[in-house]
C-alpha cells in the first residue's frame, strides 16, 4: 500500500475547506454532511460549494420525501460499487432486464442538460435533472439482481451503477448525507 503524503498546498486547501465548512454550519445553517458531500465533487471553489450546498439544504427542507429517496438510492449505488472495479463502460447488448435499459436511457437523456446547468451554475435545475433518475434507480434496485453469477452481466450492471455514480458525483457525493427519522412513541 502506498501512503499518500499531502503537499503543503493540499494541506492549506484542506484547512481552508474545514474552516469554510464550519462557517457554513454556524452562519448559514447548512448541515456538515451536505457540505462534505459537495466538497467531494472535486470543486474547491468556495462560492460553488456554498451555492450547491444551499440548493441541497433547500431541497431537504422543502421536498424531504423526494430528497430522502434520492439520497437512499445514491447510498445503495455507492455501497455496491465502492469496492468493485467498474469502469463505467456500459454495453447495452448485455442488458437482460428492461429496468437496466430504462436507467441507462434516463442517464443519457438527463446528462447533457445536467452538465449544461452545472456549467451555467444553475444548481437548482441541475439537481432537478438528477431527481429524474430517482424512479429509474428505484425500479432498477427493485427488479435487478446486480451480483449475478454471470460475470459479464454482473460487470455490466456494476458499470451501469458506476455511470450513475459518476453523473451524481459531479454534483456531490450524496452518499455522505445522513438520513434519519425520528420516531415518537405513542
Amino acid at each position: 500500500q502506498k501512503i499518500k503524503i499531502k503537499t503543503k498546498k493540499e494541506e492549506i486547501i484542506d484547512e481552508i475547506l474545514k474552516r469554510f465548512e464550519n462557517f457554513l454550519e454556524e452562519f448559514k445553517n447548512i448541515r456538515y454532511d451536505i457540505v462534505d458531500a459537495i466538497i467531494e465533487s472535486d470543486t474547491k471553489d468556495l462560492y460553488i460549494i456554498y451555492k450547491k450546498a444551499s440548493v441541497l439544504k433547500e431541497f431537504l427542507e422543502k421536498e424531504w420525501e423526494i430528497f430522502e429517496k434520492v439520497i437512499i438510492g445514491q447510498k445503495r449505488v455507492f455501497n455496491i460499487i465502492k469496492n468493485e472495479k467498474a469502469d463505467g463502460r456500459v454495453r447495452e447488448n448485455l442488458f437482460e432486464k428492461e429496468e437496466e435499459r430504462v436507467l441507462y436511457n434516463a442517464i443519457k437523456e438527463i446528462e447533457p442538460f445536467f452538465i449544461k446547468n452545472l456549467e451555467k451554475e444553475n444548481f437548482e435545475d441541475a439537481f432537478r435533472e438528477l431527481l429524474k433518475l430517482r424512479e429509474p434507480i428505484d425500479r432498477f434496485f427493485d427488479n435487478v439482481f446486480v451480483m449475478t453469477d454471470n460475470i459479464e452481466i454482473r460487470e455490466n450492471r456494476l458499470n451501469l451503477l458506476k455511470r450513475v455514480w459518476e453523473v451524481f458525483k459531479k454534483y456531490g457525493n450524496l452518499s455522505k448525507i445522513v438520513i434519519w427519522r425520528v420516531i415518537i412513541p405513542l
